[in-house]
């Protein structure tokens, strides 16, 4: 499954025509797509016909332009997957309903 993540201050178009360019350029077939408002944009949830690997799906998601640094919080999550604990591991790629800051 892909997650993409657009906020409001992006102004990359996404549509099912770009989605479907683009998967079918990588050889990636899929069954379902979901789009759902998020707070600030849209949140994409693209459901695979294969299971990818993480790398893949990172690769994939930034492709499709997801937010740039959600690619590389779940970039660095990847990379450190085995050694990440429990907790971490089952949350390596997700939307937050809400956005905490400092």
């Amino acid at each position: 499954m892909l997650f993409i993540d657009f906020d409001r201050h992006n102004d990359r178009r996404i549509s099912i025509p770009k989605i479907n360019a683009t998967l079918r350029a990588a050889g990636i077939q899929y069954r379902a797509i979901r789009f759902s408002r998020s707070r600030r944009g849209w949140h994409i949830a693209i459901v695979l016909r294969r299971m990818v690997t993480a790398y893949e799906r990172i690769a994939l998601e930034a492709m499709l332009g997801d937010d740039p640094m959600r690619v590389a919080m779940n970039y660095a999550r990847a990379k450190n997957f085995r050694s990440a604990p429990e907790y971490w591991r089952q949350r390596s790629d997700i939307f937050y309903s809400r956005k905490y800051e400092l």
